[in-house]
C-alpha cells in the first residue's frame, strides 16, 4: 500500500494533467455503460466490480473531457 501511495504521489507531484484511475475488481463481463463514478464516499448500492471494457470506455471518454484532470475517481458498477 505504501508503494501504491507514493506512486499516485510521484503522478500529483509531476507536471502532468494525468489522471489516475481507481477502478474496482475488472471482470470480463460486457460493456453495460453503466458504470458509476465521482460518487460520494458513502454512496449506497455500489457493487465492487466492473468489466474491462467498462473501464476502457470511461478512459477513452476523458480524453476528451476536463472532468478529472489531476484527479483519481474510483468507478464501479
Amino acid at each position: 500500500m505504501a508503494d501504491h501511495l507514493e506512486q499516485e504521489q510521484h503522478v500529483r507531484d509531476s507536471r502532468l494533467d494525468g489522471t489516475i484511475f481507481r477502478p474496482a475488481a475488472f471482470t470480463d463481463g460486457h460493456k453495460t455503460g453503466q458504470y458509476r463514478y465521482g460518487f460520494a464516499a458513502q454512496a449506497e448500492g455500489l457493487t465492487l466490480k466492473i468489466s474491462r471494457v467498462d473501464v476502457a470506455d470511461f478512459m477513452m471518454r476523458q480524453l476528451r473531457s476536463l472532468d478529472y484532470p489531476r484527479k483519481t475517481p474510483a468507478l464501479l458498477f
